[in-house]
């Protein structure tokens, strides 16, 4: 039998490239990206997270960043973000998370695949970031509304807190005509209310930014057992004007990739 077990992986459509190579011997995965320009392979922890949302941020990647300077912001375990622009051409890429173990992880990722152009901290969102600014900044921050929960999945009672702060603080580390790109859930009132409080388009023009777009959207299967599944009844108190859409037997909502500009 063989030591190696390589599949696909495109957990959403458009989304190429990707496979997931099992070591069945010493019980190790691995997630590789393999075109004919661009090759790498990250080493997922034990019981790690396999970035699904995560990978959605690869078309616009690949078509944005070269030659810019790009801040991958809650980088998480496996710094998708922050190797995928290095390998497509981004000059220069800082990568912070506030987990030590994932900073860890992905500086020892970094090494192997002999990439020389970023540089891995730990950070709280800015605080360790003093006054510098991007071209760049990439985030998929925690959203999910919940009265409490894991680091990695809470957003707070709505799901906003991060995405507010990032908003807010962003604007003093972009360039002229910088762009932040956040990954939001779309029941979160992306560009529509769905409860009372302005959208995150209306409160990003509030602060000063001069565009906002939705650049890229999946749609996201309610799973049983997920968090997402658990959170449904929570969701639909904090966001009663939004409805979640059927498709068959599941229910799902919308990832989508936003673009706000300076």
């Amino acid at each position: 039998m063989s030591r190696y077990l390589l599949k696909n992986y495109e957990p959403y459509e458009y989304i190429k490239n990707f496979y997931l190579l099992d070591d069945n011997e010493e019980k190790e995965r691995y997630l590789l990206y393999s075109s004919k320009e661009v090759n790498y392979s990250l080493k997922i922890k034990k019981n790690g997270y396999i970035p699904k949302s995560g990978l959605i941020f690869s078309k616009t990647i690949e078509h944005d960043v070269a030659g810019k300077k790009v801040l991958d912001l809650c980088t998480g375990q496996l710094g998708i973000l922050a190797v995928h622009s290095a390998m497509f051409g981004a000059s220069n890429i800082k990568a912070v998370d506030i987990d030590e173990d994932c900073i860890d992880w992905l500086k020892m990722l970094i090494r192997t695949n002999q990439i020389h152009n970023v540089e891995v901290f730990q950070s709280d969102l800015y605080s360790n970031l003093e006054n510098e600014k991007f071209d760049i900044i990439f985030t998929n921050p925690p959203q999910m509304p919940m009265l409490e929960g894991s680091v990695h999945d809470s957003g707070g009672v709505d799901g906003r807190d991060y995405i507010l702060k990032i908003l807010e603080d962003s604007l003093f580390h972009l360039n002229e005509d910088g762009a932040l790109y956040i990954l939001i859930f779309d029941f979160l009132g992306t560009n529509e209310k769905t409860n009372d409080k302005n959208s995150l388009f209306d409160i990003a023009f509030n602060l000063g930014y001069s565009k906002a777009e939705i650049v890229d959207q999946r749609k996201k299967i309610v799973k049983e057992g997920s968090v997402s599944y658990n959170s449904i009844d929570y969701i639909k108190t904090v966001y009663p004007k939004y409805i979640f859409e059927k498709e068959k037997n599941d229910i799902y909502y919308n990832i989508q990739i936003v673009k706000f500009t300076r």
